[in-house]
C-alpha cells in the first residue's frame, strides 16, 4: 500500500511540475508577443498609418491570432495537467483515508479565510466581477457552479 501510495505522489508531483513548466511557457510566449506588437504599433505611431504600414497592421493582426490560439493551448494543457492531479489527489486520498487531507485543507482554508477576509470575499467568476466571467466566458468555460474564491470550501472529492 506504501508502495502506491509513493507512485501515485510521484505521478501527481510530476504532474504539478508539467503544469507549472506549462505555465511559464505560456508566460514567455504572452511577453514575447506583448514585445513584439510594442515594437510595431511604436513603429506605426512613428510613421504615422499610411498604406506602407498595412504590411505592419497585418503582422499585429496575425500575431493577435497567434497569441490567441497559443495561449488557449497553454491553458488546455495547463488545466490537462492540474485534472490528472486532482485524479491522483483522489485516488491517495483513497488509499490512506487516515491522513484526513480533506480535513487539513478545509483548516487551511478556514485559517486562509480568518486571515484575509476583505480579499477572500472578492468573487472572481461568479457574479460580482464581470472581467473575469467575460474571460471565462471567451474561453468557453461555464461559469455556473464555478468556485468562487472566498465563499465555501471546495471539496476534494467529489
Amino acid at each position: 500500500m506504501s508502495d502506491d501510495a509513493d507512485i501515485l505522489l510521484k505521478f501527481y508531483f510530476e504532474e504539478r511540475e508539467q503544469a507549472r513548466k506549462t505555465e511559464e511557457q505560456r508566460s514567455t510566449v504572452t511577453n514575447l508577443v506583448l514585445v513584439i506588437a510594442s515594437a510595431a504599433l511604436g513603429i506605426i505611431a512613428q510613421k504615422s498609418l499610411t498604406i506602407d504600414m498595412l504590411p505592419l497592421s497585418l503582422l499585429l493582426v496575425a500575431l493577435g491570432v497567434y497569441g490567441a490560439i497559443a495561449s488557449e493551448k497553454f491553458y488546455e494543457r495547463h488545466q490537462f495537467h492540474i485534472g490528472r492531479t486532482a485524479f491522483y489527489r483522489k485516488r491517495f486520498v483513497k488509499l490512506k483515508p487516515d491522513i484526513q487531507l480533506e480535513e487539513c485543507r478545509k483548516e487551511a482554508y478556514d485559517e486562509h479565510l480568518k486571515n484575509f477576509p476583505r480579499v477572500c470575499q472578492i468573487d472572481c467568476v461568479k457574479g460580482k466581477n464581470s472581467s473575469w466571467k467575460a474571460i471565462a466566458k471567451l474561453n468557453g468555460e461555464t461559469v455556473e457552479g464555478r468556485f468562487p474564491i472566498g465563499n465555501r470550501h471546495r471539496p476534494l472529492l467529489g
